[in-house]
């Protein structure tokens, strides 16, 4: 799947697969690092993609809540989390 979007240009196979959320066999949310350095999610289900910016990227992974979904905040997205 490909999309541009704002002048860039998202493409889900030549991105990579950070982390993916499934809903059902069907169905699944999966979050992309693009060898640029963008990320941006893609939804299966409805084959939208929209990108992803480090706030809502690691709000996301947090509600995850398992331990790949942390480290891969922490690694890809350290500078927008706290320590508590």
């Amino acid at each position: 799947m490909r999309r541009i979007i704002d002048g860039w240009l998202y493409d889900t196979e030549k991105a990579e697969v950070l982390y993916e959320r499934k809903w059902n066999d069907a169905a699944s949310i999966k979050l992309y690092k693009t060898a640029n350095g963008n990320y941006f999610f893609y939804d299966t289900e409805d084959e939208r993609i929209d990108p992803a910016y480090g706030d809502e990227a690691v709000e996301w992974l947090g509600d995850m809540k398992d331990d790949k979904a942390t480290d891969i905040a922490l690694e890809e997205f350290g500078d927008y989390i706290k320590e508590a």
